[in-house]
């Protein structure tokens, strides 16, 4: 059974939920500038919003249009979080403006539901230090801006810290209903972005290996097979086009530009010495040949991102500097996209960094140096393993580790445009076996401490 909440949990919740709600929804709010991709979730629901500010500044009001209604071919989770908003929005005000914030509120409220439900699990005798640490890390800007959006990664963010926080509970108390709802939170996890639906394997692997759980195979086959299943709807509802994008934008905006032998690595992806002259092009150019039918067709018959694996495998000094070269730019933790609305008087492209210590830490020292970034993940990775490995979490700790190197490839290989942007699930991931191993070290820490006092 969970301890009982303490003075000190309220204290540290507190804490933590005034950082976000302040950021979040108290003027001028924080959030993130549309890059295009919010009709994806909004468009569905006859959200719209002028297109003068993307990229550059927060959009907090839109309006409800039934004739530019539409469906842009995704599936998310997040529709089902945006269709909640919409009803509250609906409910709250009636002058057919939907104010951002509403969106915001479904996305914090889930993310502080995570953050209360882990405080009985915080080392007894280091809470108060656990939990500061991990309020200066997940309370930041880098993870509030993601709140105010529709971009199908914040419900990713919001489920993954919840199947985490019921993870650790299930383990530890054995339950049946934070066994169920980890399952539950994993599954919307699975099926909120096409591009995050490989992690859904280590989870499903996590599901069938946790020790604690083998005894259920009827039960953990079926819920490893819905895990992945999740994973499946989010990419089978993905319109084909939006699959091959990515695969151009590697190959003519990241390898051949690099290459000493273009025609040479041309063949091996499948190709000819006839698109020598896409290179250095990216696919959502107004004159991009991607904006044909036919030539995406026939680009796609000839190649894919497996071809691009193929090649990486049989160049794998090519494959390891295209890694360098993505973690250059993930080290910068934040998208270089406006955090606050133009009415704020705030200069375009202007970032919240008033409670953003972590990540401008990691961002000063790592940022552009991509060789030193991948030094610090890996240190995080092995000292996670290694202090972890004694306790009960361990598969766990190895599952967020598979899940984290997964989802660097996926960044690094997976398409060469915004990439700080497509790294924030990475970045989340690598904050999380930080925040495992500095509990596990600190609980672990001050119990030898408490052995040493008693024993004197």
């Amino acid at each position: 059974m969970p301890p009982p909440r303490t003075r000190i949990h309220w204290i540290l919740f507190v804490i933590f939920a005034a950082i976000v709600i302040v950021q979040a929804f108290v003027p001028p709010p924080v959030g993130m500038a549309n890059n295009g991709d919010f009709s994806k979730i909004a468009g569905i629901f006859g959200l719209t919003a002028p297109t003068d500010d993307e990229f550059k500044f927060l959009i907090r009001t839109w309006h409800f249009d039934p004739a530019s209604r539409f469906y842009a071919g995704f599936v998310s989770t997040e529709h089902v979080l945006a269709a909640v908003a919409v009803r509250v929005d609906r409910i709250v005000r009636r002058d057919g403006l939907f104010d951002i914030r509403m969106i915001g509120a479904v996305h914090a409220a889930l993310y502080l539901l995570a953050f209360w439900l882990l405080l009985p699990l915080l080392p007894p005798r280091a809470t108060i230090i656990t939990g500061l640490l991990l309020v200066a890390i997940f309370a930041g800007s880098m993870y509030v801006e993601w709140m105010n959006t529709f971009y199908m990664d914040a419900a990713t963010l919001v489920f993954l810290m919840l199947a985490a926080v019921f993870y650790l509970r299930a383990v530890a108390w054995g339950r049946n209903r934070d066994l169920i709802a980890f399952v539950a939170c994993a599954i919307l996890m699975a099926a909120s972005k096409a591009q995050h639906a490989l992690l859904a394997v280590p989870v499903a692997a996590l599901i069938l290996a946790e020790p604690k759980w083998r005894h259920r195979i009827f039960f953990t086959r079926r819920s490893a097979a819905l895990v992945l299943a999740g994973a499946g709807v989010a990419w089978w509802f993905t319109p084909p086009d939006y699959r091959v994008g990515p695969t151009f934008n590697v190959i003519f905006t990241d390898l051949l530009p690099r290459s000493h032998s273009v025609d040479a690595d041309l063949k091996e992806l499948g190709l000819d010495s006839s698109y020598r002259s896409l290179i250095g092009t990216f696919n959502y150019e107004p004159q991009s040949p991607m904006r044909r039918p036919e030539f995406v067709q026939e680009f796609s018959s000839r190649t894919s991102h497996a071809r691009i694996f193929q090649f990486l495998l049989r160049h794998p000094a090519r494959g390891f500097l295209a890694v360098i070269h993505g973690l250059n730019s993930a080290a910068r933790q934040r998208p270089e996209m406006g955090n606050y609305e133009h009415a704020s008087g705030r200069d375009q492209f202007t970032q919240a960094r008033a409670f953003a210590p972590w990540s401008n830490l990691k961002e000063l020292f790592f940022n552009g140096n991509g060789s030193m970034y991948l030094a610090y993940i890996v240190v995080v990775c092995v000292l996670a393993l290694i202090v972890t490995w004694p306790t009960r979490y361990r598969a766990g700790t190895i599952c967020l580790a598979g899940m984290m190197w997964m989802a660097m490839l996926i960044t690094t290989l997976g398409d060469a445009l915004e990439p700080v942007r497509h790294a924030f699930l990475f970045s989340v991931l690598v904050d999380l076996l930080l925040a495992s191993a500095a509990a596990a070290l600190l609980g672990r820490y001050w119990d030898e401490a408490s052995e040493k006092g008693i024993s004197r």
